[in-house]
């Protein structure tokens, strides 16, 4: 009988192990589906923060008005930061960008204007807001203009939107996917356990007495596989930063803490469940359907 009981133990080792490794990949995989979303928040802030207000100074502005009205810019709640540029500032651009100076054929004469960009918050980044700051300042005597790319921003918005909606839908998606494997795949760990729960079953022990060391078991295999996840994650963004820049979810140690945490809780979340509800089916059945 001891003999049998320990065929059986080693019988059930490598269904955990590979129990872990299957609900590792499909973390893995999850943790991939958060990192996308992550960023697309973080390219839509990028973006909309990198949207500039060119408010074009009047030519007979004076100096010291300029100067008031950048500081009474720069303390308006929708200012991320503002840069003021001269015209010999924009010729200087200009010959820099284009390599071109094109004020010997104008004979000296600089046709460009001064102009201060602002860049807002993302929480002001949008047309209602813009055409908000665009009424209030149009009216300052320092400025003659005011500048903005509308469609850019419409553009910019829609994308995000949709792409946002994409994302959250395929998450859902994938979610679900992710717990029908994993919840298949502990449920095929389990069946080896069967006859053991059943004689645990018929020797008097209780439900809670059975259920606790599977359900202890399972959630270390949870947290383990989370960690797994959580450790390939990593490494696959650093590659990915190290050789095409594009994400930067490394750079913030507190963004990919919590996606480690979500990793994780998810595998022990999920383990915990699928190996309950195996239990649980097992207890219920007769002995010889398990057969």
């Amino acid at each position: 009988m001891l003999h049998q009981g320990n065929k059986t133990i080693k019988r059930s080792k490598p269904s955990y192990f590979y129990a872990i490794l299957s609900v590792t990949l499909v973390l893995f995989l999850f943790g991939i589906m958060l990192i996308l979303i992550i960023n697309t928040r973080k390219v839509s802030t990028y973006l909309k923060e990198n949207l500039a207000i060119t408010f074009v100074v009047s030519d007979n502005a004076k100096v010291q008005d300029v100067e008031n009205f950048e500081k009474n810019l720069a303390n308006e709640p929708y200012v991320k930061s503002s840069n003021y540029i001269s015209k010999e500032m924009a010729v200087a651009e200009f010959q820099t960008e284009y390599g071109e100076d094109f004020m010997e054929l104008l004979g000296g004469e600089n046709p460009l204007f001064s102009s201060v960009n602002v860049f807002l918050t993302e929480k002001y980044a949008n047309e209602d807001s813009l055409k908000m700051i665009e009424q209030k300042w149009i009216k300052n005597a320092v400025v003659s203009e005011v500048y903005y790319q509308k469609n850019l921003l419409s553009t910019i918005n829609e994308n995000v939107e949709r792409l946002g909606v994409i994302l959250l839908v395929l998450s859902a998606l994938f979610f679900i996917v992710a717990f029908i494997l994993i919840d298949n795949t502990i449920k095929l760990a389990m069946f080896s356990n069967r006859f053991l729960i059943k004689s645990m079953q018929m020797v008097g022990a209780t439900r809670q007495f059975i259920t606790a060391p599977f359900l202890k078991q399972s959630v270390f295999n949870g947290i383990f596989s989370g960690i797994l996840a959580s450790v390939m994650l990593a490494g696959l963004l650093y590659i990915v930063n190290a050789n095409f820049n594009y994400l930067y979810i490394m750079e913030d140690a507190q963004t990919y803490g919590f996606l480690c945490i979500v990793i994780v809780a998810l595998g022990a979340f999920l383990s915990f469940v699928s190996t309950y509800q195996a239990v649980i089916k097992y207890l219920k059945t007769r002995l010889d359907e398990l057969y």
